[in-house]
């Protein structure tokens, strides 16, 4: 089968279907029967790209394949498109008990993946394939041979989709996916078809009558005005400059009916209008700029799809090779391997090759079909612009765009209502945990001439039972460094020190014993002074510190509190963070390497 594009969901339905000569009268009917069930919800839809479409495909080129109904649906950027045709899918297969359908994207078997924390773990997409499918309202997954049972005669690897089809059909209590495993697709799809109201926007636009009084007759047509605005090239902005069809002079007051995609592309596009065209554009600050930008740009969407439907008529359709297009089309094949490093006259290259072109001219006659449609109304709408005034008058209001806006807030309500609260309480613990951690692991270990080593990276080798990296320190020996090096004595500040020192004797080992104990605790209690000393400086106050310990004697120090070294280099870590922004930076380069990811930072 061939790759389905990015943004493109592929149907295939399935009925049972009788023995007769003539298979495709018989799909046809079909055809008509579910595409009269749907109308409810089709009526009046707006979709992003193309509309829910069924062809008969009575000969499948794969012999494995049953006759069946076949269609594709692009959704452009609007993925609820998508979704609505599963849900329109799943309303069929509960009308009509007897039909199987097979949905898939260019992740194939997309409904895995809304259900991916339950289904079984020797599902993948490689073992999913004619594997997944939807009948009477329900996902069925067919479960791999295990020898017995009504499945036992079915294959253990690769599996037909007539196979597939006969078994769900036949045996789907065996098929059935459970109420917990369908958890989370049934709980996305509960949303429509109210999801198809919300999704509604309207706004007010200034539009050229001509363009009102298509938009009335046709409101789905919308969507085809929108992509030709926000995809245009340059050829279509000369185009702009005329505007031969749609002139400004003419506009008029409407209330037009977006969908919340179409009107956020549509008004986040940034457009230069051309002032010697004739639009007079009211300041960006004022109220109703937004009401005459939005009009502007559907007035241009509407001159190049009307040109371009002209200039299409006198090709009468045909493929020309040097059509733009046709190269462009090639090229993005190219980009994604389809012609797979086959040389370019090859048998298999030429077979390629034709598919592609099959391909291309049935998209040209469905932007054909669309063109026609453009010209027909736009030759035959009637314009009455003394009725589009009045109505002007009394238009109902526009609706909120508020929703445009998302705080950070409303960001976290909308992920905690996907994913659940995963203890968001405890994030902040966590990640001040994960950072210490990492930055102890990576400040004690002891690295080698290839430089140091990132946490992530020395956890793989602990695993592999290297222990042996961690450091060891002498106390002893680093103290008569220290002392060797400072080559001073050290002052005892407890009492009794002086009379200590000064009764040591000379017994051996443990005169050695002594002196080295001494010579540490002499050096921890010089750098407590300096610690302390330091604490009353500009330098010392910028530290964090650990809560004063409780002593019953009153020194010259009496508020110091000693460094807290982790909680400061934490403080220090983040703020470099917070400073950076959402840019890339040390900090987020630093963490990043030692496997710590960092969560959005608030106020809180």
């Amino acid at each position: 089968m061939a790759q389905v594009e990015d943004d493109c969901v592929e149907y295939f339905l399935f009925p049972r279907l009788p023995t007769v000569k003539c298979m495709k009268n018989v799909l046809d009917d079909l055809r008509l029967v579910y595409q009269s069930y749907l109308a409810k919800y089709l009526d009046d839809y707006i979709w992003q790209k193309d509309s829910f479409s069924l062809t008969p495909v009575n000969s499948p080129a794969d012999a494995t394949t049953p006759p069946h109904l076949h269609g594709s649906t692009r959704f452009g950027c609007n993925v609820d498109d998508e979704w609505f045709v599963v849900f329109l899918l799943f309303e069929l297969t509960k009308a009509f008990p007897d039909l199987v359908i097979r949905v898939i994207d260019n992740d194939n078997e997309f409904l895995l993946i809304e259900m991916a924390e339950q289904i079984p773990k020797w599902l993948n997409p490689e073992t999913a394939v004619n594997r997944v499918y939807i009948h009477q309202g329900h996902v069925q997954i067919i479960p791999r041979s295990s020898g017995k049972g009504p499945l036992s005669s079915l294959p253990t690897s690769d599996i037909s989709v007539s196979e597939a089809v006969a078994a769900v059909r036949e045996h789907s209590t065996f098929t059935k996916c459970d109420a917990n495993t369908q958890r989370a697709l049934v709980r996305r799809l509960g949303a429509f078809p109210d999801k198809m109201r919300e999704n509604v926007h309207r706004a007010h636009c200034f539009l050229p009558a001509t363009a009102a009084a298509i938009l009335k007759e046709a409101p789905p047509i919308l969507a085809l005005v929108v992509n030709a605005f926000v995809d245009r090239s340059q050829s279509d902005l000369q185009v702009c400059r005329m505007m031969k069809y749609f002139p400004p002079e003419t506009r008029v007051l409407q209330r037009v009916r977006f969908t919340k995609c179409l009107y956020a592309q549509l008004l986040s596009d940034r457009f230069e209008v051309d002032s010697r065209v004739g639009w007079k554009m009211p300041p960006a600050r004022s109220p109703s700029f937004k009401s005459y930008d939005l009009g502007m740009k559907i007035a241009c969407g509407f001159e190049m799809l009307v040109h371009a439907a002209k200039q299409s008529a006198k090709r009468n359709g045909s493929m020309d090779e040097k059509d733009p297009r046709w190269s462009h089309y090639v090229a993005n094949l190219r980009a994604k391997g389809y012609f797979q490093d086959e040389l370019e006259g090859s048998k298999v290259h030429q077979q390629l090759m034709n598919n592609a072109k099959r391909h291309f001219i049935d998209d040209l006659l469905a932007e054909t079909r669309h063109e026609q449609r453009i010209l027909q109304l736009f030759d035959n709408v009637h314009v009455d612009l003394d009725e589009l005034q009045r109505e002007a008058n009394s238009l109902p209001p526009a609706d909120d765009d508020g929703w445009m806006d998302l705080s950070v807030r409303q960001l976290d309500d909308i992920l905690r209502n996907k994913w659940g609260d995963n203890g968001g309480d405890n994030v902040g613990s966590k990640v001040a945990t994960a950072v210490t951690a990492s930055l102890n692991s990576f400040v004690n270990h002891r690295s080698d001439v290839e430089g140091a080593e990132f946490p992530t990276k020395l956890r793989k080798e602990t695993k592999r039972g290297n222990k042996s990296n961690r450091v060891t320190l002498d106390p002893d020996s680093f103290a008569d460094a220290m002392t060797s090096i400072l080559d001073f004595k050290v002052p005892e500040w407890e009492e009794g020190s002086s009379s200590d020192m000064s009764e040591y004797s000379d017994e051996g080992e443990d005169d050695e014993l002594k002196s080295s104990k001494s010579s540490i605790n002499g050096l921890k209690t010089y750098m407590e002074s300096m610690d302390r000393e330091l604490s009353q400086t500009a330098v010392g106050q910028s530290f964090e510190r650990a809560p004063q310990p409780e002593t019953e004697t009153e020194t010259d120090f009496d508020h110091y509190s000693p460094v807290d070294v982790d909680l400061t280099a934490l403080c220090n870590i983040l703020e470099s963070y917070r400073s950076q922004g959402a840019d890339p930076g040390p900090a987020s380069n630093l963490l990043s390497s030692m496997g710590v990811q960092i969560p959005r930072n608030s106020d809180d």
